[in-house]
């Protein structure tokens, strides 16, 4: 790595390899669909610059992601993202109401995708 100029990577742990980068080296960041920019910069971002290493972000728009291409434009993962990030107890992973706040106790809550 030491004598590598560029690292081109998804947004996960295997941009930790920036650290045997050079001084001056690029990092490009390549970020899901699903609104996850401020974890780009707060995990590789801050600690690039911190390293003096430069820093550049592509980040996939809804039609280019394979989510988009399996559930459509109207499902929830593409319309709305952040209903994946909120704790709402109103609405389930499919979209629908729930009479219940809670997971009973033992159950495994299932992701419909």
């Amino acid at each position: 790595m030491d004598a590598c100029d560029v690292l081109v990577g998804a947004h996960g742990a295997g941009l930790t390899n920036m650290v045997f980068l050079r001084a001056g080296a690029v990092v490009v960041q390549v970020i899901p669909w699903g609104k996850m920019e401020p974890y780009g910069e707060g995990f590789v971002g801050a600690p690039a610059a911190h390293m003096g290493l430069r820093h550049f972000v592509y980040i996939i728009a809804a039609e280019e992601s394979t989510l988009y291409d399996r559930h459509g434009k109207d499902h929830p993962v593409i319309a709305d993202p952040d209903v994946f990030y909120r704790n709402d107890t109103t609405r389930s992973s499919t979209g629908g109401s729930r009479t219940s706040g809670s997971t009973p106790p033992g159950s495994r809550r299932r992701c419909r995708w």
